[in-house]
């Protein structure tokens, strides 16, 4: 299951929980795309600190979107208690210009900031 609770512009949170489901992570990724077809520097806070588990295939398709849209990503927090946050920040390892950082669930609301703040340098109408 997922929720995307915010979206301002270049920014987007999106909520992962529980069980996530081949059919809702592209949804997921489609939301992420549709920003970065929108605005250059996208920044991404994923909260996957009630993820029960999610099936690695899937990141296939992510990493896909990444490698296409690997210019319009920015920042990417990611909250999480076990392997996820490890897995994508693998992911993103050859991505020189995505700045992505991995934070603990009670770091929830640092991450937001790193993320999801507004940033003066960047005024998109």
């Amino acid at each position: 299951m997922y929720n995307k609770f915010y979206q301002e512009r270049n920014k987007i949170g999106i909520s992962l929980r529980n069980e996530i489901s081949e059919a809702e992570f592209s949804e997921v990724l489609g939301q992420i795309k549709a920003v970065c077809i929108m605005y250059p520097d996208v920044d991404i806070l994923i909260d996957a600190s009630n993820l029960k588990g999610f099936d690695s295939e899937m990141m296939v398709d992510a990493y896909r979107l990444f490698s296409k849209y690997r210019g319009s990503v920015r920042k990417v927090a990611i909250t999480t208690h076990d392997g996820f946050g490890e897995y994508v920040a693998d992911l993103f390892r050859e991505f020189e210009k995505v700045r992505l950082k991995v934070f603990r669930p009670d770091e929830y609301e640092k991450a937001r900031v790193w993320a999801l703040s507004p940033d003066p340098t960047q005024i998109y109408t």
